[in-house]
């Protein structure tokens, strides 16, 4: 996990933040409530950095993951993701490659859409807003 080595995406993508927001102070509320990741191992650097930072997951940001492995790196909180259904990917892929393997040499202009049904897997990196809940 990234600690603030000023080179990696984290860093960078901190960086960025921080400059955006105008160089926000430690422990300073931030002006959004969450990050999307593009996957869950950048999602737990960001928590992790996050965390360094003086903000604290989920109370101050959630982060969501997609991809839905952070079980696998046994990380604290486990981290809100999109399962993208990785099973029935692979089942439609092998049969997609037995379909054109069949039809070796012959010509087919036929393309086939495949849809994979993702699900949201809500876990301990997420809270709602405390603007939405608190009355």
């Amino acid at each position: 996990l990234c600690a603030g080595c000023g080179q990696c995406a984290v860093c960078s993508g901190w960086e960025v933040l921080q400059a955006r927001l105008g160089g926000m102070k430690e422990g300073e509320q931030l002006p959004f409530t969450a990050l999307i990741c593009p996957n869950a191992p950048l999602a737990q650097r960001l928590a992790a950095r996050a965390k360094a930072e003086g903000y604290k997951v989920p109370e101050d940001l959630s982060i969501v993951g997609f991809d839905n492995v952070s079980r696998l790196y046994h990380f604290e909180p486990q981290l809100t993701s999109v399962d993208l259904g990785r099973a029935d990917l692979g089942r439609q892929a092998i049969r997609l490659l037995t379909k054109v393997i069949a039809a070796a040499g012959e010509s087919s202009n036929e393309i086939e859409h495949v849809v994979c049904p993702e699900t949201l897997m809500v876990h301990a990196s997420t809270l709602a807003p405390a603007i939405l809940t608190s009355a």
